[in-house]
């Protein structure tokens, strides 16, 4: 009978320790590519048990966004989705997950804080100038109008990822309603429509509604012509600026049914509209976003003690009587 030495015994104790971690390892990689299988399909629920599973495994950074990005899809849990992918961010870096947080800070409002995500400071001069980084820049001085930018030059930003070309079309769609928009509030008779203070019963942008259901809109044609090269987009992109913009689908002749059937791997059409939220109100595990003033009794200060002797003097303990 061979024995074997202590230090055999610990060398193939080491071995199989490590042969196991990378089993479990390899199962989580699998499991997270599982969730993404289901969630490029649309089925929401089986991509969140993958990534649950995941996790079960090893708290690891992708298992954290994947469970973080299902979370964002749904309005009650949208901010705590967003912290999930911010956390697994700041864990391991991906752009993957830096461009799906990048695009929930747009629906959400939160301007300021998609640009700090991409700073030089936050992310390193090495990826600041990556193509990637470069199209979340460009949607982000167009948007806010830094720069006189047009969704052509984000569509010109050349891109090998397909994912981000995807992500590329969709901002680039944002950028060409953003300069829209800018042109009809600067149209002299919108601002007199504007300034009679019956602005439009309609749940999308005033400046839209009076461009597409107002007679003085109909006149103004440089405002037409943007609208026609909207409406010469692919259908994903029509679909998707309705769902972004709350623009009735008839106008941008689609279907809101067949879009979510049609493109399941769409999270802007996946996700319900998440809460709009101001920079001031919201930080990491906010515990203000409503009024909870409902549930404390109102406080009444008691009233003060004084120590014998004049009132408001306090006197040392030795002189009480």
């Amino acid at each position: 009978m061979r024995f074997f030495s202590t230090r055999q015994i610990r060398t193939i104790i080491s071995v199989w320790v490590l042969l196991i971690g990378l089993l479990h390892c390899s199962r989580q990689q699998d499991l997270v590519q599982e969730g993404e299988d289901f969630l490029a399909v649309g089925d929401v629920d089986r991509a969140m048990e993958r990534f649950e599973l995941a996790s079960r495994i090893s708290d690891s950074p992708e298992s954290q966004a994947g469970i973080g990005v299902v979370l964002s899809l749904r309005r009650l849990t949208s901010v705590t989705g967003l912290t999930m992918m911010e956390k697994s961010l700041s864990r391991k870096f991906d752009f993957k997950v830096l461009g799906r947080l990048f695009t929930l800070y747009l629906d959400m409002g939160l301007s300021g804080r998609a640009s700090e995500s991409i700073a030089v400071t936050r992310i390193g001069e090495d990826r600041y100038f990556q193509p990637e980084v470069e199209i979340l820049r460009k949607t982000l001085q167009c948007l806010s109008g830094t720069r006189n930018l047009s969704g052509d030059d984000i569509r010109g930003v050349e891109i090998e990822d397909a994912l981000y070309a995807d992500r590329k079309r969709s901002y680039a769609a944002r950028c060409d309603v953003a300069r829209l928009i800018a042109s009809i509030e600067s149209y002299y008779p919108y601002r007199l429509y504007r300034g009679r203070g019956n602005p439009a019963d309609a749940d999308y942008d005033p400046a839209l509604y009076f461009l597409l259901e107002e007679e003085q809109g109909q006149a103004f044609e440089a405002g037409q012509q943007s609208w026609k090269k909207l409406l010469g987009r692919g259908e994903l992109t029509r679909c998707e600026l309705a769902k972004i913009y709350s623009i009735p689908p008839k106008f941008l002749d689609v279907d809101r049914a067949k879009c979510s059937q049609k493109y399941t791997g769409s999270l802007i059409l996946l996700r319900e509209k998440p809460p709009k939220l101001n920079e001031s109100e919201f930080f990491h595990f906010p515990d203000k976003l409503f009024d909870d003033s409902q549930f404390y009794p109102e406080y009444t200060p008691l009233p003060e003690y004084y120590y014998p002797g004049e009132p408001n003097q306090d006197m040392p303990l030795d002189d009480l009587q």
